[in-house]
């Protein structure tokens, strides 16, 4: 097996794994909520769990986690993917649905890194993969537009999932540039979100007590050990294995996955429109990541 083939079938493999967590996150989430927790809780529940499973990273790999970054670097990464993300991200299902999450958070990350690829890394996507692009778009647009009536302050939860969205593809965008390894990226990210707690210990309302400890258990190990530490990993990875543009394009099989797990879940039942929305996204998504890019050639990542 050739080093390139062997590389795309790993980062498929990471990129397959991350799409599969993220397919729960909101469902998960809104189970959460039903349950009695803020998305200032779930957030919190994530940070603590990821640092404790981190711990050890974080005591004996000092030198090796900060690297090269500087603080204001290593602070950005953290907003992208840390404490801000998760309370952007969670706070937007409070004021539109289900799939409205599914569609934008993730299937939008694809369209911002490939802005960000053509401001600046100079790409030139082919009109290909443009249409394939277009194609997902009129996908996550025709889920957005369906339930709305029920949900009058959907805009709110749409602008949320937007710019998580954005934080996600930006997450990418920067750590592939500033040669940041998997997980580093995640023990960053865990490290620098800290001081979250103190603010949610002494200035907010805490309801992890009040809530059953099945809930919680739940929320810990979804929140904390798979979407902040598992998912953030492989999701770098990926983005290191194949490139900006094709490892997140993975995000966007996750509306898919977020459909079913929201029907398994919470009973949700899909609209005709939805289901057709998600199957334009992933579409979409598959025919962009069957296009080689001509001005990117693939590198073997570095390993962390």
């Amino acid at each position: 097996m050739s080093p390139i083939h062997k590389q795309n079938l790993e980062g498929g493999f990471f990129g397959l794994l991350a799409a599969a967590i993220w397919s729960g996150h909101s469902p998960v989430s809104a189970l959460g909520l039903e349950a009695g927790f803020e998305a200032t809780d779930l957030a919190a529940i994530r940070i603590s769990t990821a640092s404790i499973l981190l711990l050890t990273y974080l005591l004996t790999r000092r030198q090796r986690i900060w690297g090269a970054l500087t603080w204001p670097r290593a602070l950005v990464l953290a907003a992208c993917a840390g404490a801000p993300y998760s309370l952007i991200q969670i706070a937007g299902l409070n004021f539109a649905p289900m799939s409205h999450a599914a569609a934008i958070s993730l299937g939008a990350v694809p369209l911002f890194a490939t802005l960000l690829g053509l401001r600046f890394l100079g790409s030139q996507p082919s009109p290909l993969r443009a249409l394939a692009v277009a194609c997902l778009m009129a996908g996550i647009l025709l889920i957005v537009n369906n339930q709305t009536k029920d949900f009058p302050n959907a805009w709110l939860g749409d602008l949320c999932f937007s710019l998580a969205a954005l934080l996600w593809a930006l997450y990418a965008f920067l750590g592939h540039r500033w040669q940041v390894a998997p997980l580093q990226g995640v023990a960053l990210t865990s490290l620098l979100s800290l001081p979250y707690l103190l603010v949610y210990t002494l200035l907010l309302e805490p309801r992890i007590n009040q809530v059953e400890s099945s809930d919680l258990v739940l929320q810990v190990l979804y929140q904390g050990a798979l979407i902040g530490g598992l998912a953030i990993y492989s999701y770098s990875r990926a983005v290191t294995l194949l490139g900006l543009e094709k490892g997140a394009l993975f995000t966007a099989l996750a509306p898919v996955g977020m459909m079913l797990t929201s029907i398994l879940l919470l009973g949700y039942q899909p609209s005709t429109t939805e289901w057709l929305g998600v199957a334009l996204v992933t579409l979409g998504m598959v025919a962009a990541l069957l296009i080689t890019h001509p001005n990117h050639p693939q590198t073997v990542g570095k390993h962390s």
